[in-house]
């Protein structure tokens, strides 16, 4: 059980180190390579994170649970505000005011879909 919190806090970590490799070296492709590797690491250890999720043992999952929100509660920067979205795809996007998220409309078949119009033109 503290190998799954432990496993929380380090995936919340992860984008912490990320930022700092960002910040210390000089834009080039050292620093890229370093970003790809990083990116690489922090995937397959939220896929880790998802396979002890799914062995449905509810202790691990709320172990993991609470790892990530301390993980959060000690690497987070929260001198910015909390980003509109925990969407992965859009987040960026967003915050960047590239597209904005109108309410939820409803198609020709009932269904709710979100509206994600660009508001400006994005080279």
């Amino acid at each position: 059980m503290i190998g799954a919190v432990a496993l929380g806090i380090f995936a919340e970590w992860i984008p912490t180190y990320k930022r700092n490799i960002w910040k210390t070296l000089k834009p080039d492709s050292k620093r890229n390579q370093a970003m790809a590797a990083l990116h690489a690491f922090h995937l397959a250890i939220g896929y880790v994170c998802m396979l002890a999720a799914m062995t449905y043992s509810v202790e691990i999952f709320f172990c993991l649970l609470l790892g990530f929100a301390l993980g959060h509660y000690k690497f987070a920067n929260f001198e910015n505000p909390p980003s509109r979205t925990v969407d992965p795809c859009c987040a960026q996007l967003m915050e960047n005011n590239v597209i904005e998220k109108e309410p939820l409309l409803s198609n020709e078949h009932g269904f709710l879909s979100e509206n994600l119009a660009p508001t400006h033109h994005v080279d």
